[in-house]
């Protein structure tokens, strides 16, 4: 596996994973997709404001040390998605794995179309696609129950 393909495995992951507070409980997906989103669009600003504050007051001397900080800030959006990325293709524990199939099976149960094909061994990625497909699934069954 390439390098990068971890990062790009990661952004997959994050837009597979549902963020529902059902699940907040039971997996840190949540807490890191979320932290990582709010990363990607905020730490670049301070990163910027790290670096030219030293330069527009005038002290050089602190450059290096911004910019050495600036760096360490920009790199911890890339480490979520690399948490991500390896979490997303590691296998799941039995318990998951159980808890996988059964959630897959009762979904043929119910005759749920375009269930997601279940893996022989199966990741946490494919986990978070029935997942969501689940929650979609029981989504339009409430609505239109009503």
């Amino acid at each position: 596996m390439k390098f990068t393909q971890v990062f790009v495995d990661g952004q997959d992951y994050m837009r597979a994973w549902p963020m529902r507070a059902e699940l907040a409980v039971l997996m840190p997906e949540n807490r890191i997709i979320d932290l990582t989103r709010k990363a990607q669009v905020w730490i670049p600003l301070f990163a910027v404001l790290t670096v030219s504050l030293p330069i527009g007051l005038g002290l050089p001397e602190m450059v290096p040390s911004a910019i050495a900080s600036a760096l360490l800030m920009l790199s911890l959006p890339l480490q979520g998605l690399f948490w991500l990325g390896k979490r997303s293709q590691a296998p799941l524990p039995p318990g998951l794995r159980s808890w996988y199939r059964d959630l897959h099976q009762s979904m043929a149960e119910q005759g749920c179309q375009q269930v997601p094909k279940v893996a022989s061994t199966p990741k946490f990625y494919d986990l978070a696609v029935t997942l969501k497909h689940a929650f979609e699934k029981l989504e339009q069954f409430i609505q239109s129950d009503r």
